[in-house]
Order: C-alpha cells, then structure tokens, then sequence
C-alpha cells in the first residue's frame, strides 16, 4: 500500500503526527524479485480470490520458498503497545485513541 504504516502510526500517535519517511512513492514489484530469485511467488489484490490464494500459498509446494504479495488497503497497525505502556493497555482500536 506504498506505506510504512506501523511507523506512520506511532508517528501519529507518540510524535504529534510529525510524519517523516512513511509513505513510498512505488513499492518493489516484489514478484519480479523474487522471479529474479527463481522463487515461486503469488500476487492477490482482491479480498475474494484471498482465499484461494490463502491456499495455494500454504499447501502448493510445502517443501520450496514462496512469496505472497497480498495488496490491502491503509489501515492502522494494531494492536500495539504505546512506548513504556504494560502489556494489559495494549491498544486494540483506533477508537482507543478517540479524545
């Protein structure tokens, strides 16, 4: 999703949304990589060929590396743990962070 959005979002909520190196302009063609690689890799950017390729990607060829570049939409990285926070005020939602 030519994002880093685990750091955007720490950025957002720790560094008063002071964003920097989060968003790329192009990601790899991670296939092609790993083409290059001669390694078997699977594309899906379509919520309903996920399951298929779910499979494919974990029971077509057990014994040999395979790639799965699954496009999704920007969505915040959770749950995650805010900086010096305990583990039981692990933030689950971005309604956890709601004013």
């Amino acid at each position: 999703n030519e994002g880093q959005m685990m750091v955007e979002y720490w950025q957002k909520l720790f560094h008063d949304e002071r964003l920097i190196a989060v968003r790329n302009s192009k990601n790899p063609e991670y296939t092609t990589l790993a083409d290059s690689f001669g390694i078997k890799n699977i594309y899906c950017d379509c919520q309903e060929d996920l399951p298929q390729k779910m499979n494919e990607f974990l029971f077509s060829d057990p014994e040999e590396p395979v790639l799965f570049h699954v496009r999704i939409n920007r969505t915040p990285c959770l749950p995650l743990v805010a900086p010096g926070a305990a583990l039981d005020s692990m933030i689950l939602s971005d309604a956890d962070q709601e004013e």
